[in-house]
């Protein structure tokens, strides 16, 4: 083997070398997302991250695969001496351009939002809702994502089950006057997540737009004073004819949504 040859296979095995640099860092989503440049990548499509945050979700595309880079370049790219990036700087840049193109691909195929955000690299899962991975090699730093495309955001509580009382769509069978029915078919147009709700004395309350909605129109008829007990959540008419099987407070959506405690077979 000549010197030239030797030379050069050395300067081969240090670039592969370089290149198999692989430092992985955690960043802070919070943190992350508080930068102003991920902030515009992402648009006003709401994220959120972790797998939990699609529970209960309405999909419109699953395991939606998405990688983000950035190369770790100097100050001053004509001074070799000059000030290199840190990883974490890098590694943010790398995050913002895998949020423009999560917001990007979600705006094409018309989700209003992107849950259940973790990271994954090469297979390797990172569920983390607080943090999320970064790779930092010595050319490129990469943030993978995989996330799930919903119609809407997902309520916080469960949904209760469709009653069977009537077609969320047949406005006559809402149990109020023609106004209170036209405020109902008004909320049918409303945005999800929305619940709507009647009263005992004849009038309504509904949220649209809002993960709360079941619990926000309760909690103001309790505060109003008032016995409601919602209709409809959504698409969904969960008000039945039998006043004891109705909905009729934000404590008893929680209640039904408590884990059931697992039984002591030594009591």
């Amino acid at each position: 083997m000549t010197h030239r040859t030797a030379f050069l296979v050395a300067l081969l095995a240090a670039a592969v070398g370089a290149q198999a640099r692989d430092k992985v860092l955690l960043l802070p989503v919070a943190g992350a997302l508080a930068d102003p440049a991920v902030q515009h990548a992402a648009g006003a499509t709401p994220m959120r991250f972790g797998s939990a945050s699609a529970t209960n979700a309405e999909l419109l595309a699953r395991d939606v695969q998405i990688d983000g880079s950035a190369a770790p370049l100097r100050e001053n790219q004509t001074q070799r001496d000059s000030q290199a990036p840190s990883d974490e700087s890098v590694c943010q840049k790398a995050f913002a351009d895998a949020m423009a193109r999560l917001s990007e691909a979600a705006r094409k195929a018309g989700a209003s939002a992107v849950l259940g955000i973790v990271s994954d690299f090469k297979g390797q899962v990172h569920d983390d809702a607080a943090n999320v991975e970064c790779h930092a090699g010595s050319f490129h730093s990469y943030v993978s994502l995989r996330a799930q495309f919903a119609r809407s955001l997902p309520h916080t509580l469960p949904v209760p089950a469709k009653s069977g009382f009537a077609e969320s769509g047949n406005v006559d069978a809402v149990p109020l006057s023609a106004a209170g029915k036209e405020r109902y078919a008004h909320f049918l147009t409303l945005p999800r997540p929305r619940a709507f709700a009647v009263a005992e004395d004849g009038s309504w309350r509904f949220w649209a737009d809002d993960p709360d909605a079941m619990t926000k129109a309760l909690d103001d008829c309790a505060r109003a004073g008032k016995r409601c007990w919602l209709y409809a959540v959504d698409d969904r008419v969960v008000w039945d004819a039998d006043a004891g099987r109705r909905i009729a407070s934000s404590a008893q959506l929680r209640a039904a949504a408590a884990p059931v405690a697992a039984k002591d077979e030594h009591q």
